[in-house]
């Protein structure tokens, strides 16, 4: 599906900020497609939180950043990223 959308004429940007990211299993995907993505949630333990995304280290190597935040206080600036999922 991100075929549609990413890659539309529209969408040039490559940094993507997974909002609700859970186990990371979309900035994962992002990631391998050759996109940046930045992954926020609020749970980090290993079972459907940031910690999951340790399991995608064999496929690769230099994981994607991972922060636990809220949504309200994102701790990015304005304009860093170039879409966001949620």
């Amino acid at each position: 599906m991100h075929e549609n959308i990413l890659k539309s004429p529209e969408f040039s940007g490559n940094r993507i900020l997974d909002l609700g990211a859970g186990n990371c299993w979309m900035s994962y995907r992002l990631k391998l497609a050759g996109y940046l993505p930045v992954a926020v949630d609020l749970l980090i333990n290993e079972r459907d939180g940031l910690g999951a995304a340790r399991h995608y280290r064999s496929r690769v190597p230099e994981l994607f950043p991972r922060f636990q935040a809220e949504l309200e206080r994102l701790p990015f600036r304005d304009e860093q990223f170039d879409a966001l999922i949620f």
